[in-house]
């Protein structure tokens, strides 16, 4: 999606919370009609973005190439392999979440297909907008040295709705993300 098209090329600056542990606030001071997670990398390498989210009410779900349009969130497209390398920008999927109402968490993560690769290697992070124009972009770099399969980059934790959070993980793991998985439940900024 181009954020030009959904009114963002007039916000101006970038948080970016690669180091910040505490991550930053989204600002809901109006109500928030869209958030978008949008994965942008550098290298001719098939990585794609994967949501796994919980709902207020315990219900989980995941949003991928597989399942792209779940629950009131959207893959826009799977990113071949170089797709966009010509490109300034890169190689770029996002995830868009209708609202936020009714979520819980949703951790933003990556797999590599067919390789062990080390996610800093690939140039690549995660921006959330929203549709808040007073909003910042909020960017969170792929930082992880480690080699394996899956990379939990962020996660947007709506614990306290009126004080939404997006936190840097940058954490590996050798399989899919399991929001059961009490490193993620217990996360703290």
């Amino acid at each position: 999606w181009d954020l030009e098209a959904w009114g963002k090329s007039e916000v101006g600056g970038i948080i970016d919370i690669t180091n910040v542990k505490e991550g930053a606030v989204l600002d809901v001071s109006e109500p928030l009609e869209w958030i978008n997670a949008q994965m942008l990398w550098h290298t001719p390498i098939d990585l794609d973005i994967h949501a796994f989210y919980r709902r207020t009410n315990g219900v989980q779900g995941h949003i991928y190439y597989g399942n792209n349009d779940s629950d009131g969130m959207t893959l826009d497209r799977d990113a071949g392999v170089g797709d966009r390398l010509d490109d300034p920008k890169g190689n770029e999927e996002n995830i868009r979440c209708r609202t936020l109402d009714g979520i819980d968490r949703i951790l933003i993560a990556t797999k590599i297909y067919n390789e062990h690769g080390c996610f800093s290697d690939y140039r690549g992070e995660v921006n959330v907008t929203t549709s808040n124009p007073r909003q910042q972009q909020i960017r969170c770099e792929m930082v992880s040295n480690e080699r394996l399969d899956w990379c939990v980059i962020a996660m947007i934790d709506n614990s306290d709705p009126s004080k939404p959070r997006v936190v840097p993980i940058n954490q590996v793991v050798d399989a899919e993300p399991d929001l059961n998985d009490s490193r993620w439940l217990n996360w703290q900024a």
